[in-house]
């Protein structure tokens, strides 16, 4: 819970943050000069939060995000640059020089059937229909031109929206556990009121026969001629 709730205030701050930005101005450009995302804020959070937003609240980070113009070329990693024109992909910039792509979210089926959704993202191995997918992690680019261009450096990941999650997975363990647990205490418990029961019958023909016993050691002691009275 504690957990949670940092969580939580780091993501109320980087909203406040995202506002403020926003608001501001942004650095102009000129058509003599290259377009560069250090001209751009950079992404001072960390990648977790980054991809947490872009599930929940993607329009938070329009201060952030750049148009991509993907490269991608047979047998060569795929390379990243700044796009002076719409896309279905958008980029931003982190504090290291690494960049991270993710694809618009309004984005066609037919994109995420390319062969550049499937050079940047890993998928399940059965794919229903494409739109049931979800970001879990972003693919990460490395500079080769500093705020410039970048290349390839590791996949991001879609998952499955209906997945089962591990949190899930071990709840339900852990509920079989219990479930067997139980089973195995009604069990014991009867086969333990069962013995209880067999000892107590046991105890009771015991007593019987005790107490016949007695009764007839005093009816043949009753009986001895030679037994010296008393009187």
């Amino acid at each position: 819970m504690e957990s949670e709730q940092t969580l939580l205030s780091r993501l109320r701050r980087l909203e406040a943050a995202i506002d403020h930005l926003q608001l501001s101005s942004l650095p102009s450009t000129t058509d003599q000069q290259p377009l560069r995302s250090s001209s751009f804020p950079l992404w001072v959070a960390d990648e977790f939060l980054l991809t947490r937003l872009l599930r929940r609240s993607p329009d938070a980070l329009h201060a952030y995000k750049r148009p991509a113009e993907l490269l991608v070329t047979q047998g060569q990693p795929v390379r990243l640059t700044i796009s002076e024109q719409y896309t279905s992909y958008f980029f931003c910039q982190m504090v290291e020089g690494d960049a991270v792509v993710w694809l618009d979210c309004a984005s066609s089926d037919w994109v995420r059937n390319s062969e550049g959704f499937h050079a940047l993202f890993t998928l399940p191995p059965v794919v229903v229909t494409p739109s049931n997918l979800v970001l879990q992690s972003l693919p990460l680019f490395k500079p080769i031109q500093s705020g410039v261009s970048w290349v390839l450096y590791r996949r991001g990941e879609m998952v499955e929206k209906l997945r089962p999650f591990p949190e899930q997975a071990d709840r339900a363990r852990l509920i079989r556990r219990i479930e067997t647990m139980e089973r195995q205490f009604v069990e014991q418990r009867i086969q333990f009121e069962a013995r209880i029961s067999d000892l107590e019958a046991q105890i009771q023909v015991q007593h019987q026969t005790l107490r016949t016993l007695l009764r007839i050691d005093g009816t043949l002691a009753s009986d001895d001629p030679n037994q010296i009275s008393s009187d």
